[in-house]
């Protein structure tokens, strides 16, 4: 639906302690914040979650996940997938999402050494 965690929420925090920048941090959504496409585009984060497990296939909220222009995003960027259900409170499964996010930067750095 658009929502990105800000760098004062649990993922954001996450998010920075594994070695990420919030492309919403830039942006100025300090706890988190509604981001255009527009600003998606223009922005052109390496990394991004399109958290969308949680919504019925019909819903509002998936409705700008079936624009064209985020086919072109996804070419663009590395998906990282953090099922809502493991990211949304702060319970012990909170570590799986740390190790995955762990995962993802450690294939970033071992695909780009020369």
């Amino acid at each position: 639906n658009g929502w990105t965690s800000g760098a004062t929420s649990l993922l954001g925090d996450i998010a920075t302690a594994t070695g990420f920048s919030l492309l919403s941090e830039e942006l100025g959504y300090i706890g988190g914040g509604y981001i255009r496409l527009e600003e998606l585009i223009q922005n052109q984060p390496d990394y991004i979650d399109f958290i969308q497990d949680n919504a019925p296939a019909n819903s509002l909220s998936r409705e700008q996940f079936r624009h064209p222009i985020i086919d072109h995003v996804k070419s663009n960027v590395q998906e990282v997938d953090i099922p809502s259900r493991l990211a949304l409170c702060g319970s012990a499964a909170i570590v799986d999402v740390i190790d995955s996010l762990k995962l993802v930067r450690a294939a970033a750095s071992t695909s780009s050494a020369p």
